[in-house]
């Protein structure tokens, strides 16, 4: 196995974009009548803007400058060389637009094409199903233009995804040997340095991160903005983050500890009630918050993923836009139907070896089974997942404990610790993620302390915290804490959170969702 192309990866920088504004210590704002490319607009800094955790780039048909269309573009003033580029975000939907996710060198020091360019996503706004990515690069001199490109296109079941619905994450890799490209942690495309005639290895200068909405152009051929199309139109960015590999002096020793399985890798870890699909909900009912689950989702972009009260029609929304992921559990009756509390685990990452599910009752291998006072069947599902990063094994379990029964949650308490004794491998990492319908102090909590399980929220925070986790979709949760991840002793807590995001009043979910970082010790 050749394990030199499996780089360790730091994060250097990061934009989340989460201040009232841009912060112009990190990006310049483009302002020009005089595009490329022979687009139609003009850049202008009234169409960037910072607004929900987004920055937002504006396309309208505002005439400027003697351009029929009016748009936004930003480019970062720091720049890297070699490393990882990951951009979350948003795409417009009208023919004429092409938005556009790249990296340049400075263009006052480099004569472009020399010294390459990497285009991480280009896309028009016609094809909903169809996102592409590029390399420029020239001779040097006399800077012959040369390039290589691929389209991509994922499905689902079956089923094109739609790139034009919901946040994507686009991600580009970039060595002297190779540059990898990724759609939602899935590889998209990689092009090699014997295919670019050795550029890369002679490749030399920095690259500066540039996010631009253009109207028309070369790259959207036969479908320019015309009467059909609609304006305003938005490419919304959530974050950008650059990682880098640990230093040259320490690569040797890392890629090492990769060979060993000994390298400690972070986790991402979340749980979410995300509330069943229930009309009754009214204004809050699913239909109407959907797109405001999956953005919470997408915005901490977690590496395993615990839901509960997922019926059908939830799901098939969340692995239609969520594709980076796939989804381990079933429905909670007797037909597989009902509430289910899936896995979802990032496919790029894992591999699963081993996964069921299980009911909390007196017979947990009956579908369906409730006994003890349960008001509905409650499950738990299960998963072993080899990771790719650390070439660790890790056992996650989600679970949805009864509402009511104090005896049914005691006793469900007791089937799950059970079963982690006899499913569990010694020294094997352990997630529970989980809405428990009780805080940490209630017993049947601590029953789950005999498998040596923490809470992780209570590692890296005060006990007394009163922040809860189920708020009505009122935003302000008692202090019980009843949705959480919970953790063996071979993980390090480095962050957790409650997320009380809400847009515009709006909140997600009646629960709020649980986080934590995690590194393998």
């Amino acid at each position: 196995m050749c394990l030199a192309k499996q780089p360790v990866w730091q994060q250097v920088w990061a934009e989340e974009f989460n201040g009232p504004e841009l912060d112009k210590s990190q990006w310049q704002i483009a302002e020009t009548t005089k595009p490329h490319n022979n687009e139609q607009q003009a850049y202008r800094a009234s169409h960037v803007r910072v607004e929900d955790g987004n920055l937002v780039l504006s396309a309208t048909n505002d005439s400027f400058g003697g351009k029929p269309f009016s748009s936004g573009k930003v480019v970062s003033i720091q720049e890297w060389r070699f490393g990882r580029w990951e951009v979350r975000a948003k795409l417009p939907s009208t023919r004429g637009t092409w938005p556009a996710i790249w990296i340049l060198p400075d263009s006052k020091k480099y004569r472009w094409p020399s010294q390459g360019e990497i285009d991480i996503l280009e896309n028009r706004g016609d094809w909903p199903h169809v996102v592409s990515h590029a390399f420029h690069y020239g001779t040097n001199p006399p800077y012959t233009h040369k390039f290589e490109s691929s389209p991509y296109e994922l499905a689902v079941k079956g089923k094109p995804v739609d790139f034009h619905q919901g946040y994507h994450t686009y991600a580009a890799e970039w060595d002297k040997e190779e540059i990898r490209f990724f759609v939602d942690g899935a590889p998209s495309w990689t092009v090699t340095d014997e295919k670019l005639d050795g550029f890369l290895s002679h490749q030399t200068a920095p690259m500066q991160v540039i996010l631009n909405l253009a109207v028309g152009g070369d790259y959207v051929k036969e479908a320019q903005p015309d009467a059909t199309s609609n304006w305003p139109q938005h490419m919304l960015v959530d974050y950008v983050r650059v990682f880098q590999r640990n230093s040259t002096s320490n690569e040797a020793a890392s890629i090492k500890a990769v060979e060993d399985a000994h390298i400690e890798s972070q986790t991402r870890a979340m749980t979410f009630n995300i509330r069943l699909n229930t009309e009754d909900d009214k204004e809050n009912a699913w239909r109407h918050r959907s797109e405001l689950v999956l953005d919470r989702i997408r915005h901490f972009s977690p590496d395993i993923l615990g839901l509960q009260e997922v019926l059908p029609e939830q799901s098939s929304a969340i692995a239609e836009t969520l594709t980076e992921y796939n989804s381990i559990g079933g429905g909670r009756d007797a037909d597989g139907g009902g509430e289910a509390s899936p896995i979802l685990y990032r496919r790029s990452r894992y591999e699963v070896l081993a996964s069921g599910m299980f009911w909390l009752s007196n017979t947990p291998e009956e579908p369906g089974s409730m006994t003890w006072g349960n008001h509905y069947p409650r499950i738990c599902t299960w998963a072993r997942l080899f990771d790719r990063n650390s070439r660790h094994r890790v056992l996650a379990l989600n679970t949805h404990w009864d509402h009511e029964s104090q005896p049914a949650r005691l006793k469900g308490a007791k089937v799950i610790a059970e079963r982690l004794n006899s499913i569990a491998k010694p020294d094997e990492p352990i997630l529970l993620l989980g809405d428990f319908n009780v805080g940490p102090q209630n017993p049947a909590r601590h029953a789950l302390q005999q498998n040596q399980l923490r809470e992780a929220f209570l590692q890296v925070h005060d006990p007394t915290d009163s922040v809860g986790t189920y708020h009505n979709f009122k935003g302000k949760p008692s202090s019980q804490k009843i949705d959480a991840i919970l953790v063996s002793g071979n993980w390090k807590v480095l962050q957790a959170n409650i997320d009380q995001h809400a847009l515009d009043g709006r909140y997600p979910s009646d629960h709020f969702p649980v986080t934590a970082v995690l590194e393998l010790q």
